[in-house]
């Protein structure tokens, strides 16, 4: 078949639109959030893709060395999702569709990524306690974090385009600017 933009679109279009659905059927959002970002680093790989990808080699023997690689760094979810793309021999489309599913599973689905950047890893108590007070109704939050050796101190959350900065730098400057 041959390939262009359009149906490439087209396609990636239509594989995430299934995990969508499976992922609200089976209300695991956070699995396949899991699964796709796995999904994506391994296709990101620049070996990998030469293996999977490499000229003259049949379907077969691809989704072989495919489950080969990702034996025990994938689940079967994960796994079913990426042979669909090196069977149909658009494996260099997986970064689109995870691209597709962040993007669609914020706007279609429950999903809020959070990003909490800190001077060291946060304990899953203050995790939890900031899922408390940010969460939406109805909504599922996903942190990230992200290590700052520039913070002295605290942290700062960014979703989308709303960022709060709760750092010792921040406090500071603003009990800087009170004592004005």
């Amino acid at each position: 078949m041959r390939r262009d933009e359009h149906s490439d679109r087209r396609r990636v279009r239509q594989y995430v639109s299934a995990v969508l659905d499976a992922a609200g059927d089976g209300d695991d959002w956070e699995d396949w959030e899991g699964e796709t970002i796995q999904l994506y680093r391994i296709a990101n790989d620049p070996a990998v893709r030469a293996v999977v990808a490499r000229p003259g080699a049949v379907p077969a023997e691809r989704l072989a060395d495919f489950d080969t690689i990702t034996a025990g760094i994938l689940g079967e979810r994960g796994r079913a999702f990426g042979r669909i793309f090196v069977e149909d021999g658009t494996f260099d489309l997986v970064p689109a569709a995870r691209a597709q599913f962040v993007r669609r599973s914020e706007t279609e689905g429950p999903i809020d990524r959070v990003t909490v950047r800190s001077a060291r890893p946060m304990s899953a108590t203050d995790i939890d306690g900031l899922r408390e007070r940010t969460q939406r109704p109805g909504r599922r939050m996903i942190f990230y974090e992200e290590i700052d050796d520039t913070l002295k101190g605290g942290f700062v959350l960014r979703h989308g385009d709303w960022r709060r900065d709760f750092s010792v730098a921040a406090r500071l400057e603003a009990l800087k600017l009170a004592l004005r």
